[in-house]
């Protein structure tokens, strides 16, 4: 009754606007939370200094393994 007051003939209409202004808005939320998760966990590895480029010391097997 309130939409029908308030819109009139178009309610339908703008319910369906509203509805997909509302996923649109969720959708780049979670995209922003998502980037911020992955520069977070990126920028924490470099403080800590576990960078995952090739700077950590490789380590050397303790048997030695012969094929077949």
């Amino acid at each position: 009754m309130r939409d029908a007051f308030l819109f009139g003939e178009q309610r339908g209409r703008r319910s369906v606007d509203e509805r997909l202004g509302k996923l649109v808005a969720g959708v780049v939320i979670a995209a922003i939370l998502c980037a911020g998760c992955v520069g977070w966990s990126f920028i924490s590895k470099r403080l800590i200094g576990q960078d995952s480029y090739g700077s950590r010391p490789s380590s050397t097997p303790s048997a030695t393994v012969t094929p077949r």
